[in-house]
C-alpha cells in the first residue's frame, strides 16, 4: 500500500497566520507476492499523485480542495485533532513503519480522522502538530530553501481519538475456494470544548469490513484490509455528522445510548466552523 498525506493550506502572507487548512491523502492498495522493488514503489507513488482505479489522486484532490475552500469573512471557529493514540493491541497488526514509530502512528491516526471530517463535513481542520510544531508554529520550506514560520490558530474544539483494537475474524468458507474474513476496528472518540471540557460527542465505535481471501493466494497482507476498516469507520461517522449517512450504521457502531443527540449537537457545532 502506498499512502501519501498532505495539507492544502491558506495563510495570510503578511501575518503568516494560517486561516484555512484542508487535509488530503490518497492510498493506492496493491497485492504483491514479494517485497516491492524500488521501481515498483516509484510506480505506485506516481499513481498516488495521478490517481488510479477511476479515483482522483493527490494532485486532483488538492485542486478540488482549493476550488471548494472559502476564506472566512468573520471570526472563525476551529477544530483540531489534538490527541491520537494507538493501543498496543491494535498497533501489532499495523505495518511496521507505523507501529515502530509512535509519533508516525499518532499522526497517521489523527490524519485519518481529520480528513474524514474535513472532506465529508466541508470544514477546515487545524493540522495535527504533536512532534511537528512548537508553540503552534509550523515551519514551511519552499523549493528555493526559504523557510516560513506559519502560525496555527488555537482550536475552539478539540478531538481526541484512540484506536483501541483490531481483530480479524473468520466469517465463512466461499464456494469455489477461499475464505471470507471480517476485519474489525474499534476506537474511542471525543469532541469537546477545551476551556469548559464540555463534550459534544463521546463514544466508542466499531466497524467491520468483509474481505474474501482466495485459496490460491499464498501471500497475504492484512494491513490494507485493516486500513479500509479503520478509514471506513471514521468516514461513516463523518457522513453521519454531515447528515449524509442513512443512520443504520451508527445504531450498531456507537456504544453511547444518546448517540443521536450527540450527532445533532456535533452537526450544529460543525456548521459554525465552515
Amino acid at each position: 500500500m502506498a499512502l501519501i498525506r498532505g495539507q492544502s493550506m491558506f495563510f495570510d502572507f503578511k501575518s503568516m497566520n494560517v486561516v484555512r487548512s484542508y487535509p488530503i491523502s490518497f492510498a493506492y492498495v496493491d497485492t504483491l507476492d514479494h517485497e516491492p522493488s524500488t521501481r515498483e514503489i516509484q510506480e505506485r507513488v506516481k499513481l498516488v499523485y495521478e490517481g488510479a482505479k477511476d479515483k482522483p489522486g493527490l494532485l486532483a484532490r488538492f485542486s478540488a480542495s482549493v476550488a471548494g475552500a472559502t476564506i472566512p469573512n468573520q471570526v472563525s471557529r476551529y477544530v483540531q485533532v489534538t490527541s491520537a493514540r494507538i493501543a498496543p493491541e491494535a498497533a501489532q497488526l499495523l505495518p511496521s513503519y507505523i507501529k515502530n514509530d509512535p509519533s508516525a502512528a499518532e499522526s497517521w491516526a489523527a490524519d485519518l480522522v481529520s480528513e474524514a471530517i474535513s472532506t465529508r463535513a466541508g470544514i477546515p481542520i487545524v493540522p495535527f502538530t504533536k512532534g511537528y510544531a512548537i508553540g503552534n508554529v509550523m515551519s514551511y520550506r519552499v523549493s528555493d530553501g526559504t523557510v516560513w514560520e506559519l502560525k496555527l490558530p488555537k482550536p475552539d474544539y478539540e478531538i481526541s481519538v484512540e484506536l483501541s483494537n483490531l481483530k480479524k475474524v473468520k466469517f465463512a468458507e466461499v464456494p469455489g475456494g477461499g475464505t471470507s474474513y471480517i476485519y474489525a476496528s474499534y476506537s474511542q472518540i471525543k469532541l469537546e470544548e477545551p476551556m469548559t471540557r464540555k463534550a459534544y460527542m463521546s463514544t466508542a465505535l466499531k466497524n467491520g469490513e468483509t474481505r474474501v481471501i482466495p485459496a490460491s493466494q499464498d501471500y497475504g497482507d492484512d494491513a490494507p484490509n485493516f486500513y479500509d476498516s479503520i478509514n471506513g469507520m471514521f468516514v461513516k461517522l463523518a457522513q453521519e455528522i454531515a447528515g449524509t449517512g442513512d443512520g443504520s450504521w451508527i445504531k450498531t457502531a456507537a456504544s453511547a445510548p444518546d448517540i443521536n443527540k450527540q450527532l445533532i449537537q456535533t452537526s450544529e457545532l460543525i456548521k459554525q466552523c465552515k
